[in-house]
């Protein structure tokens, strides 16, 4: 072998030893969030594979259907209730396959989605309106519990999410009692609360990538920068329109509780607090205190 080819490899070795220090120092130079121990995502993953088949859909279904597949969920469905009590975090990994298994588990997160559809249903069945309303309500929890300390893919599963726990919620304002109002209204306030800012999300993404690719995510960042601010722009759009959502479904149920109790409507928010609300929500667009109702759905 000639002194040049000999050359060559070892430039070629020093070279390939340079990038796999700086890929090493990428992802060394970025962490990810420790989820708690014991951890609620954890429970609702295995609650959410402990389903029983279910249908994709089920309008259609009798008043017998629903009640047996409400029946032969139950012990899922209140192993998911424990959960989502607990502390809760996306277990994040940068192994090669864990992808593939947290799209699937993503899958069976949503299931649970359609097994809290069912048993709403079945309450309703029965007559018990706020038992369906709590369904959506749990809805909504599994939204931010499912999501929290999760990267983007997660994020935008658990909007879907809280758009059908707040929709089918809304659709049940006319027939909740005084009593549910006011309790439901103080969990949105506390759920709001405890939203994780969609920065967060963006933020916990851009470390998990870097620490699952490296240098390879870096010079990717570098091509596909506009494309991926356009993404992540998109995604903290939706999620403010899904706050604020959820912020309006709130106000709605506390002035509907003031309504059956105080027989009129409230003229602003300020008379709705602190009975109904600890304080008046702040507008996600001004960051000011909001003062008027929102009008009813029609």
């Amino acid at each position: 072998m000639s002194k040049w080819a000999i050359r060559i490899l070892i430039c070629f070795g020093a070279l390939v030893l340079l990038l796999r220090l700086a890929s090493w120092g990428v992802r060394r130079s970025h962490t990810l969030p420790v989820p708690p121990q014991p951890n609620g995502y954890e429970e609702l993953v295995a609650a959410a594979r402990d389903l029983k088949p279910l249908p994709s859909d089920f309008a259609g279904l009798s008043s017998e259907e629903i009640r047996q597949l409400s029946q032969q969920n139950r012990s899922s469905i209140e192993k998911m209730r424990t959960a989502l009590v607990m502390d809760s975090g996306v277990t994040l990994e940068t192994k090669k396959d864990w992808q593939d298994q947290h799209q699937q588990d993503l899958k069976d997160l949503k299931r649970l989605v359609v097994a809290m559809g069912v048993e709403s249903k079945s309450y309703l069945q029965a007559g018990d309106t706020n038992g369906a309303a709590r369904c959506n309500i749990e809805v909504i929890r599994l939204a931010q519990s499912i999501s929290r300390g999760g990267i983007l893919v997660d994020g935008i599963t658990g909007l879907a999410i809280e758009a059908i726990g707040s929709s089918s919620l809304q659709a049940m304002l006319p027939q909740l009692d005084a009593t549910f109002c006011r309790e439901a209204c103080r969990v949105l306030e506390e759920l709001l609360a405890k939203r994780e800012p969609p920065e967060t999300v963006l933020a916990t993404e851009r470390a998990w990538s870097a620490r699952r690719f490296g240098l390879v995510d870096s010079v990717g960042g570098l091509l596909g920068g506009q494309a991926n601010e356009r993404r992540f722009t998109q995604f903290i759009e939706k999620a403010h329109e899904t706050a604020a959502r959820t912020q309006r479904l709130m106000l709605r149920l506390a002035a509907r509780a003031y309504e059956l109790e105080v027989k009129q409507s409230p003229a602003r928010v300020a008379v709705l607090v602190p009975k109904y609300l600890k304080a008046a929500p702040l507008d996600f667009e001004t960051g000011k205190e909001i003062q008027d109702i929102p009008s009813p759905v029609k």
